[in-house]
């Protein structure tokens, strides 16, 4: 009987001690953000001074998928048109893979920064995305 309370408190102990459950970056991950786009116009000396060079759209990540819509319109360096696709998903150490069918021609992000609040990435060395919500 006296063993079973000491294991009994020592369980208590332990729980009482440990530390609370942080989300994994994944789980930070889940879900929809607000995104925008931005490359500095030095890094495009053959383009217009009438270009834009940001642009707004989301992620949503749900389980293995991410939708990336991206809000292109005219005179927008990165795209004229509203475009969306759906890829598959992985973040492993400070790489983002969106990754197409047949796990190819897919787009590989740094990740400068993430929370639950803000992700950072930079795609090539000119383009950086900011995800927020």
């Amino acid at each position: 009987m006296r063993n079973t309370i000491r294991w009994a408190l020592l369980l208590l102990i332990a729980g009482a001690c440990s530390s609370p459950e942080t989300k994994s970056e994944q789980d930070v991950l889940d879900g929809s953000w607000d995104a925008q786009w931005d490359t500095d116009p030095t890094a495009f000396p053959d383009v217009s001074d009438a270009s834009i060079f940001t642009m707004n759209g989301n992620f949503t990540f749900r389980d293995d998928q991410v939708t990336v819509t991206a809000q292109g319109f005219p005179g927008c360096i990165f795209s004229t048109d509203t475009l969306s696709h759906t890829l598959s998903w992985q973040l492993k150490n400070d790489t983002l893979s969106l990754i197409n069918e047949g796990d190819i021609y897919g787009m590989t992000y740094k990740v400068l920064g993430i929370n639950e609040k803000q992700i950072k990435l930079q795609l090539m060395d000119d383009i950086f995305v900011t995800l927020s919500r």
